[in-house]
């Protein structure tokens, strides 16, 4: 009996000891996808980076994304995908990203040779950090950048409008598609690949290119432009000097955003509105503000002695009998080294 009893209450011992064991792998395994997760409701639910299988490839919006872990701790996230360029942010081992392109460049560390892959990282609902990792750091599996390639020019007769068709390898298999250009000038096309195009895919290397009509030469001229969000752009600009990349962000009439970018160090040196047209002009882009409570100081004052001296046109006030509104314009040219700006003047529009 002594011997039965004792056997019992060691298979007891045993049966509790492990129930705890489990008990403890649960609970570590929740923890660790809390701290490391940054997708944990739609892409790992309660799993930890280590039982996921990366990179991990899903069908986005617009295209092929991929998400994947980080394989070193403070890890440097680039503005541009060179050890030269600015620090952006610090990300930690396990943590999750989207690979969201990869570049021209290789580079070299420690006898290792690879590119630079960027990212998109979720601090938190409303902070996202986007940047360049250097390829050594970062778990991108088998995954090979895919150059495009110029295949031919669409016509489309009904609509009488013209796509560039391009191509890429991925996996050993070719994939095309139609591209819209977004500017054309002296025979080159401009137009921009990135995470927000209809079509693109995580191993392209994003930016804007240039597409010659005459020798069907295809440049990548800029990674800057290339992960703004969706909603379209009806037109892109240049400074003479390339100095400067200005890129409207819309394509309905009147009011609409425009974006600045300084090239030599990928900086948005503004964002604000436009009206008409932008106007990149040098060093300098014609801009406006709108005259409401939310103005600074300087276009408020100048907006109160603009009404005051200028009536509504009549025009403008025919517009508002039918239901339009109107707002108080006032014009702008923004200096973009110094960041100073010259009032021009103000003006009457009707807005829907």
């Amino acid at each position: 009996m002594k011997k039965t009893a004792l056997f019992i209450i060691l298979i007891a011992v045993i049966f509790f000891s492990c129930n705890k064991n489990k008990e403890k792998i649960s609970t570590g395994a929740v923890t660790q996808t809390e701290n490391n997760s940054i997708y944990e409701q739609n892409v790992l639910s309660e799993k930890t980076p280590a039982q996921e299988t990366y990179p991990k490839e899903e069908k986005g919006f617009y295209g092929m994304i991929c998400f994947t872990n980080i394989l070193e701790n403070d890890v440097d996230v680039m503005a541009l995908p060179s050890f030269k360029a600015d620090k952006v942010f610090q990300i930690q081992k396990d943590t999750i990203v989207e690979i969201r392109g990869f570049s021209n460049e290789i580079s070299i560390l420690d006898d290792y040779d690879g590119n630079w892959i960027n990212i998109l990282y979720k601090k938190n609902d409303n902070e996202y950090v986007e940047g360049w990792v250097f390829s050594e750091y970062i778990n991108f599996g088998d995954i090979n950048p895919s150059p495009i390639k110029f295949v031919e020019f669409v016509e489309d007769e009904k609509y009488g409008s013209t796509s560039i068709k391009i191509s890429y390898v991925f996996n050993k298999h070719e994939f095309t598609k139609d591209v819209s250009y977004t500017d054309y000038l002296d025979n080159i096309y401009y137009f921009i690949r990135g995470p927000y195009e209809h079509g693109y895919h995580y191993s392209n290397i994003p930016g804007i290119y240039t597409l010659n009509k005459d020798t069907l030469e295809l440049k990548h001229i800029t990674y800057s432009g290339a992960f703004e969000g969706a909603g379209g752009h009806a037109s892109m600009e240049f400074s003479s000097d390339f100095k400067y990349l200005a890129q409207d962000s819309g394509t309905s009439a009147g009011i609409r955003g425009v974006t600045v970018w300084r090239l030599s160090d990928n900086k948005k040196v503004f964002s604000g509105l436009y009206y008409d047209y932008y106007r990149l002009l040098g060093n300098t882009i014609d801009i406006i503000h709108v005259y409401d409570d939310q103005a600074d100081q300087d276009i408020k004052s100048y907006g109160k002695t603009f009404t005051e001296n200028n009536p509504i046109p009549p025009d403008i006030e025919e517009g508002q009998k039918q239901g339009l509104y109107v707002e108080v314009i006032i014009k702008c040219r923004l200096n973009l080294e110094t960041g100073k700006q010259e009032i021009l003047g103000g003006e009457y529009i009707l807005t829907q």
